[in-house]
């Protein structure tokens, strides 16, 4: 039975015939107690292939008629791929979480050697090494000296645009415009609105919108819209106007006439 890259053989044992199944090559599973049959690794490595190199089914099909293989389904290869995404992840979140580890004790051990001014020697003979240090050229230049290293200090600046609140941090002087000049023009816009709002409920700009409302209805281009063109510069006072189609008279009623009933016992020839 053909899975893949992979599959399994099966021999039948000619003695007590039972059916021997045999996997071309190695599995695995993701969770062993999982029920189902396992994957081929090799059929994992073709989906992680795939995702690294290959870039896609139909590029893994050529690949494998090239090699004189027999083709793979996009459906099974996209399962590979996933099964293979999966793991790489996986991977790649310990890897993650290894190397942030390190980087905090090398952030922190740097941050010791910064306050104290000295610096951790390797194991080796200290009789050969000598640690001459000025503890004062080190914390001359230090304003605020640092408390304790049991993490790594990281600053946030968050601004609202119209509540005035200003940066602890001091990050808005790099900017063009400081809060101190942004407060009172919002301020200012924020009252401007509010008196205008204020101003439109009042009756005698509702009567003064109304009014306006009436002269764009009663102008020459609005009537013009709404019941054709006032005026023809071509027609004249000689010239007749065109006279209006007349409406043809109505279509006189048919006249019918009275078919006689059949019979069905007269004979066709009568009618002939």
């Amino acid at each position: 039975m053909k899975c893949g890259l992979g599959g399994y053989l099966y021999v039948q044992c000619t003695s007590c015939q039972e059916l021997n199944r045999i996997p071309y090559g190695s599995t695995h599973k993701e969770n062993p107690s999982s029920k189902g049959m396992p994957s081929f690794c090799v059929n994992t490595k073709l989906g992680a292939a795939m995702i690294d190199a290959l870039g896609g089914p139909q590029r893994v099909n050529n690949v494998l008629s090239t090699l004189n293989l027999p083709p793979i389904s996009h459906k099974n290869l996209k399962v590979m791929e996933r099964r293979a995404g999966e793991m790489i992840e996986g991977f790649a979140n310990l890897s993650m979480d290894q190397r942030c580890r390190e980087a905090f004790e090398a952030e922190k051990s740097n941050a010791a050697e910064d306050e104290n001014g000295t610096e951790n020697m390797p194991d080796t003979n200290t009789d050969s090494h000598t640690d001459m240090t000025d503890t004062n050229s080190n914390t001359r230049n230090e304003s605020v000296p640092a408390v304790n290293f049991s993490g790594m200090t990281v600053c946030a600046d968050h601004g609202w645009q119209k509540r005035g609140f200003d940066s602890l941090t001091d990050i808005q002087k790099t900017w063009t415009f400081s809060w101190k000049f942004l407060s009172p023009y919002n301020s200012k816009k924020d009252n401007e609105r509010e008196k205008k709002a204020k101003k439109s409920k009042l009756p005698e700009q509702k009567f003064r919108r109304l009014k306006l409302k009436e002269e764009r209805i009663t102008s020459k281009g609005a009537c013009e819209a709404t019941e054709g063109a006032s005026y023809e510069s071509e027609l004249s006072f000689s010239e007749q106007a065109e006279d209006i189609e007349r409406i043809p008279d109505a279509i006189p009623k048919p006249l019918y006439t009275a078919v006689p009933s059949l019979n069905n016992n007269q004979p066709l020839s009568s009618l002939i």
